[in-house]
């Protein structure tokens, strides 16, 4: 309810402003400085809270305040240049006037209130002063999420999804790391599992750690990862009271289609079945908050970490491109490989001095 009082309340009021104080020219500036805005904000967030986290600040905020920070600063700037640049009092008839300021103080509004749902839902006050995608106590169904009446967060990301997807894709389009970002962001809430993850939080083997496998009459692709247990401040996957915990939810197979090229296309989230455990699949709510031990913790060929296997079910169709771990790491995936008990013997192998490569290759 929250949510929707405030996406009414920032509607009406910015078209208020409009149709009160803005000139034709001012209300077309003022729209597209909000939009360039929300492009700063979603394009570039990473790399600023990447930049402070290195810096040992920010924590769980680092993402959420950067986003803020970059929409607010470009919005501003773009609004006052242009406002010292063009003449804001060439005349139109009063009734170009009264629709533009109308149309562009209403599209406006749903801008910078989707931004703001978008930055709550990141933060921790998501729920509380937001809303909830999810009833993370319950079962989930990704692809059911409950959604606003007025769906100005969904509008928002989908346009920088569209926007991503050209002139702005670069090598690493926003639609294939970040697909279905609201639900990304929902889901990576879960109360008591924290949020973002160090860079080194996730190892993976150097070779055949992502297998087909029958599975409980199940044609599963299984991938073996291994948590780092050190602080996130380290570059580990422990928050920072030491604890492993995460939920199943922040763990996301990023899948493609075969003809995409590397770093562009339209991603599809896959969340995992459970995880395998002694050729059985363990199944956990996406919404329920994992421990894991240290004692589970195993010196294995790739390094020491609490290993798991965790199961997903592709459609078909589809490859797997990525493993997304929590909010922020990304780690491009090996080709798929038939599984085999020799597969299985090379993973659960003892340490080899000569056999170190391979730990956390393909991370972004």
């Amino acid at each position: 309810m929250l949510a929707l009082i405030l996406i009414v309340v920032t509607v009406l009021l910015t078209m208020a402003v409009f149709y009160l104080k803005c000139e034709v020219l001012t209300s077309i500036t003022t729209l597209l400085s909000a939009l360039f805005g929300i492009v700063s904000a979603l394009g570039y967030h990473e790399i600023l809270g990447r930049f402070i986290l290195a810096k040992g600040y920010g924590g769980e905020h680092a993402y959420w305040a950067s986003a803020l920070i970059l929409f607010v600063v470009v919005f501003a700037v773009l609004r006052t240049a242009a406002s010292q640049i063009l003449n804001p009092k060439i005349e139109f008839s009063p009734i170009i006037k009264q629709v533009t300021s109308i149309v562009c103080g209403g599209l406006c509004g749903l801008l910078i209130s989707g931004m703001l749902l978008i930055v709550l839902a990141m933060s921790p006050a998501s729920g509380s002063l937001s809303y909830s995608r999810y009833n993370l106590a319950g079962a989930i169904n990704p692809d059911k999420p409950d959604q606003l009446l007025i769906n100005a967060d969904g509008w928002v990301s989908g346009l920088f999804s569209w926007i991503s997807r050209g002139s702005l894709s670069g090598t690493s389009s926003y639609a294939l790391y970040h697909p279905d970002p609201l639900n990304q962001i929902h889901l990576n809430r879960a109360k008591g599992a924290f949020p973002i993850a160090g860079k080194q939080a996730l190892k993976l083997p150097g070779k055949n750690y992502i297998r087909q496998q029958e599975i409980d009459g199940r044609s599963l692709v299984v991938v073996r990862v291994g948590f780092n247990q050190q602080s996130f401040k380290s570059g580990g996957a422990a928050d920072a009271e030491g604890k492993l915990t995460l939920a199943l939810g922040q763990v996301r197979m990023i899948c493609g289609t075969k003809g995409d090229t590397e770093g562009t296309g339209v991603g599809t989230p896959v969340y995992p079945a459970g995880f395998v455990v002694k050729n059985k699949v363990e199944e956990k709510k996406l919404g329920e908050v994992i421990t894991l031990e240290r004692k589970e913790a195993q010196d294995l060929r790739y390094g020491n970490a609490v290993w798991k296997d965790i199961a997903f079910q592709i459609p078909s169709g589809l490859t797997p491109k990525m493993l997304n771990y929590k909010y922020n790491v990304f780690f491009k995936l090996d080709p798929v490989v038939a599984g085999s008990e020799e597969i299985e013997k090379e993973l659960n192998a003892p340490p080899q001095a000569e056999n170190t490569e391979g730990q956390n290759r393909g991370q972004q």
